[in-house]
């Protein structure tokens, strides 16, 4: 009798149903058995293991020697299950699984039992779990209906189940759902689909990181045709109004019942009023918080005080307002009238033990509701509390406790006593393996399954490698129904039409999940177990979603799959350029000029110019260097098929000028582009009409939100394409690019929102923080970091020399800056030459006194290493050089983990100057 628990354990297991005819029973249904191992010729031993998962018969049974090699399934948890099920589906399903719901692995716990003992036990088992809480039951929307349908059949979900449309053909593979409205509430199924896991942990079904109105249109697509009796009167006015008026003055155009709060009960969109009447049945005295939201106007009354109001015209507005309620009945009122526009009315209210939920579940038409009417032959459930007791001594002393998780008083419930015969001790012809099984729960196996259970039971144990955990997961929950590897599974042809996507250009590869071969050496370990753990959806166009499945169940994947699976053949690339040139080469392949990895791809929030594929700042993130690498240089061995163009062809670059032509490098710095998040710039030819402002006899100044910089950002760009970009609130020099000056599509379309990014190559960020700072110890003293403007500094403009180049000009205490930077022709790249020139001018509040030494802080990185010729390489990108006419050298510093190079200040008659120039 201890197996009775273990049919608790899938009793609710799945969304299950009663029909009004009882069907004929059926073997329990498990998908990957149905699919691999139901036929002649399969490998019994294989499917038999299985079933031994999911059947979970090991809650009852020692594994012994079958241990390692079994995906336990974890029995549902029935913390407050009276809160998630009807008790008159509880009271048929446990009477008689098989027809209930045919295909369900739940057992019938009393084959040949007395049936009115059976009868007793049933009932009593349910009191108990009816106890734990209660369904209010509500009725969907018509437009979620429509949505709820679209979404089952496009998300996922006919990937395990059954497609409901009309003329689609039963599948052997489907785990059934019956009908889920007897089961459930509609407020219960939504909060179930919003999080599987907490109720069932062992992951079978998982969750597809739906939301809130996601899951309240798939659980309202259950529920379609639920007629539900009314529970509240109503009023309808006709008119115009700018705020409500006294409808209790008004002569109403007609009246009725309807249920909930529901504004369809008006023929008409615009100009109308209702008004709502009913009894609010308190259950528990206390404080309980009220919302109502409108759009228009709204009011809740309660014992005749108003309580809340959203009055007037205006789009959706909610307020709240909380109040002390007593035991019992109060009369309710809501008033709403709605002039143009959207028409919506919700009314909501949380309290002493209620979460956060609608009013009209605990409304009544009158203040002492007569007694529920049942369906023919039904009997309206009422709790008894000797039955309760009774069914806690049933649960309890069957053992139920042993695998789900259930407590009493707070204290989980003692497990069995009782000890079934290890799996390696059953006799294959008896018991649950019988074609009749007496005096145990019967499962109403199959031939085929109980060969199958039989073969394992008898077969020596296997060795468990990588390779058969692999196999034997994807096989437990399911990933065969849209994945293939090694040849195995993939999406069923019936079910195939139903793998939608929103760019029908990209075929096959655009709607239906890759393939699962190799994907340990395409996946990084990080986004494996991202993935696993917390499904996906980086392929916005195709429609099905990869689920999540939970670490906990299939988190052993990432090391199993790296271990089978990974490669590095591709091996590190030495590229003697600078990792800047490296990133800008990259940004250059990218672009439309040459491999235009932005007609197919998007860039961050940017789309594609044709097609809308992955986005190209995610592959860093998800993907493996070394893969990245082999795959580029030939798509089609690692998906045959694919749309993904051959860009070398024959191993041969047609791009010649960029890295030599080395097409390892060319790929190389496509990644090392990637990896950089896009700070190196945008792809040419990414952004449609672009403004480009291309400097030609004299520089360009722009001044508006620049990326990487403050809002009060000033751009310039100079002829000689060397470009900067200067920060007047932290009075600091903050960007410096080649070529390309700037994009002003942006700014200077629409509303000129955002922040725009430097159009060119090269782009380097120089630290923030102020220039200059008095430091009482050049070595310990750390440099400040407080706003520029807390530190005495005061942006003074900028004046224009001859040739109309910026001098930026700045205060601080007592001392002027005139910052002028100005870009040097080279053979290669221009390099920039910075001139400050700080002059000791007092004003007449000022304090001429100079007090510890004034420092500039010329370069802070993490890495700053001395150069043979003087200069010091910073961050392994720039190369500066600081002089004065009679100053000492530089002085670096190490603070942390950030290296400083300062300048002692030296005056020279009130005056000082320092020459800095970056070459990059």
């Amino acid at each position: 009798m201890s197996q009775l628990h273990r049919s608790l354990l899938i009793l609710l297991a799945c969304p299950l149903a009663v029909d009004a005819a009882a069907p004929a029973a059926s073997p329990p249904t498990v998908p990957g058995f149905a699919r691999f191992y139901d036929g002649e010729k399969t490998d019994r031993v294989a499917g038999g293991r299985l079933l031994l998962s999911e059947l979970n018969c090991t809650s009852c049974h020692a594994a012994d020697k079958q241990e390692g090699t079994l995906q336990r399934k974890p029995a549902p948890v029935l913390e407050k299950v009276g809160t998630r099920l009807q008790p008159g589906w509880m009271l048929k399903f446990l009477a008689n699984p098989h027809q209930t719901k045919p295909g369900t692995t739940m057992p019938d716990l009393f084959p040949g039992k007395d049936p009115a003992a059976e009868s007793a036990q049933v009932e009593a088992l349910v009191h108990y779990l009816a106890a734990t809480g209660s369904v209010r039951q509500t009725a969907p929307q018509p437009a979620a209906v429509s949505r709820g349908e679209q979404l089952f059949h496009q998300v996922g979900c006919i990937a395990c189940h059954q497609p409901r449309r009309k003329g689609a053909a039963p599948l052997s593979t489907s785990v059934p759902l019956g009908q889920p409205e007897q089961k459930y509430s509609l407020e219960s199924l939504a909060t179930f689909l919003k999080n599987p896991h907490a109720v069932r942990p062992g992951g079978r079904m998982p969750s597809l990181n739906l939301n809130d109105k996601e899951t309240h249109d798939i659980a309202g697509y259950f529920f379609q045709g639920l007629q539900l009796p009314p529970n509240l009167a109503f009023h309808y006015y006709e008119g115009s109004w700018q705020k409500l008026p006294d409808f209790g003055k008004l002569k109403p155009k007609f009246q009725g019942k309807i249920s909930g709060f529901n504004v369809t009960a008006s023929p008409r969109k615009d100009n109308f009023g209702l008004r709502f009447n009913g009894f609010l049945q308190v259950p528990r005295a206390g404080r309980y918080t009220f919302f109502l939201g409108s759009d228009d106007g709204s009011r809740l009354t309660i014992d005749g005080k108003t309580v809340v109001a959203v009055d007037g015209i205006h789009p959706y507005m909610e307020r709240n307002a909380a109040i002390e309620l007593t035991v019992g009945p109060h009369p309710l009122q809501v008033d709403y009238f709605e002039l143009g526009g959207q028409e919506v009315l919700k009314v909501e209210f949380q309290g002493p033990g209620l979460g956060r939920r609608g009013v009209a579940s605990s409304m009544t038409l009158a203040a002492k509701p007569a007694a529920r009417k049942t369906r023919k032959g039904e009997k309206p459930f009422v709790l008894d509390p000797d039955q309760v007791d009774q069914g806690r001594t049933l649960f309890a002393k069957l053992g139920c406790a042993s695998c789900h998780q259930m407590k009493h008083a707070g204290k989980p419930l003692v497990a069995t006593t009782l000890t079934p015969p290890a799996l390696a001790r059953l006799d294959t012809g008896q018991g649950c393996l019988a074609d009749t099984p007496r005096g145990v729960p019967d499962y109403r196996l199959s031939a085929r399954q109980r060969e199958a259970l039989s073969a394992v039971l008898a077969a020596p144990a296997i060795k468990n490698t990588p390779e058969t955990r692999i196999a034997r997961t994807l096989e437990t929950f399911n990933c065969l129904a849209c994945h293939v590897r090694n040849k195995r599974g993939g999406v069923e042809r019936p079910r195939n039409a139903l793998f939608a996507t929103t760019i029908k250009e990209m075929g096959d590869e655009g709607r239906v999940p890759p393939h699962l071969d190799g994907v340990g050496d395409k996946l990084n370990d990080a986004w494996l177990k991202h993935v696993l753990d917390n499904g996906a959806n980086d392929r916005p166009y195709m429609l099905t979603r990869m689920p999540r499945f939970g670490a906990a169940n299939v988190g052993h994947l990432v090391a199993d799959l790296a271990k089978t699976d990974r490669q590095t053949t591709a091996g590190e690339l030495k590229i003697s350029d600078a990792i800047h040139r490296v990133r800008s080469a990259g940004r250059q392949l990218s672009g439309a000029k040459a491999l235009a990895c932005i007609k197919c791809h998007f860039f961050g929030n940017h789309k594609a110019t044709g097609i809308q594929s992955l986005d190209l700042l995610t592959m860093t993130r998800r993907l493996r260097k070394d893969w990245f690498l082999r795959y580029m240089l030939d798509p089609q061995r690692f998906r045959p098929g694919t749309r993904m163009p051959l860009a070398w062809p024959n191993g041969q670059s047609l791009l010649p000028d960029i890295l030599d032509g080395v097409p390892r490098h060319q790929v190389a710095a496509i990644w090392e582009y990637l990896a950089d998040g896009g700070k190196a710039g945008f792809p040419r030819g990414l952004i449609r009409n672009a403004i480009e402002l291309i400097p030609d006899k004299e520089p360009i100044i722009y001044r508006n939100f620049i990326t990487g910089v403050s809002p009060r950002g000033i751009a310039v760009g100079y002829p000689e394409k060397t470009n900067l970009a200067f920060d007047a609130d932290q009075v600091s020099l903050r960007l410096i690019w080649h070529n390309a000056f700037i994009d002003a599509s942006r700014h200077w379309n629409g509303r000129g929102q955002g922040f725009q990014q430097p159009l060119g190559d090269h782009l380097v960020t120089l630290p923030g923080g102020v220039p200059f700072a008095s430091l009482e110890s050049a070595m310990s003293s750390a440099w400040p970091d407080k706003p520029a403007r807390e530190q005495g500094y005061r942006f003074r403009g900028y004046r224009l020399e001859k040739l109309r180049r910026p001098i930026f000009r700045y205060r601080f205490g007592d001392l002027l800056v005139e910052d002028f930077p100005r870009p040097v022709t080279t053979d290669g790249d221009g390099s920039l030459e910075r001139k400050l020139t700080i002059t000791h001018a007092p004003t007449s509040r000022g304090n001429s006194k100079q007090n510890p030494p004034l420092w500039y802080r010329a370069a802070a990185d993490g890495t700053i290493t001395p150069q043979k010729d003087g200069s010091f390489l910073v961050g392994k990108i720039l190369r500066i050089s600081v002089r004065q006419a009679d100053g000492k050298a530089p002085m670096l510093r190490r603070r942390g983990n950030l290296s400083e190079l300062l300048v002692p200040v030296r005056w020279n008659n009130q005056r000082a100057e320092i020459i800095q120039t970056y070459s990059w």
